[in-house]
């Protein structure tokens, strides 16, 4: 049977099918972003990363620590992998 609600959201797509959707990164869990840029907290000047959600959930705007949205999992793969580069 044809996937409904919940399911057909996590249809998997190509890195090229999300570029055409405006993302520019993917989750290391599969989801694909569109990273805005770096802002600084107003309250105590921590540096964050605005991106926002393309695909699979709803659409939404997130905000991550730097080193978070930059980082590395454990076993040195990147948190977000930038779309059209080689994986590391």
């Amino acid at each position: 049977p044809e996937p409904i609600g919940w399911e057909a959201a996590m249809t998997r797509i190509s890195d090229e099918e999300a570029m055409s959707l405006g993302a520019t990164h993917q989750h290391y869990k599969g989801g694909y972003y569109r990273y805005i840029g770096i802002g600084g907290h107003t309250e105590n000047g921590e540096q964050l990363v605005a991106y926002w959600h393309v695909h699979p959930h709803p659409s939404s705007l997130h905000f991550r620590p730097v080193e978070n949205f930059f980082g590395k999992i454990t076993g040195g793969f990147p948190r977000f992998r930038k779309l059209g580069m080689e994986d590391a």
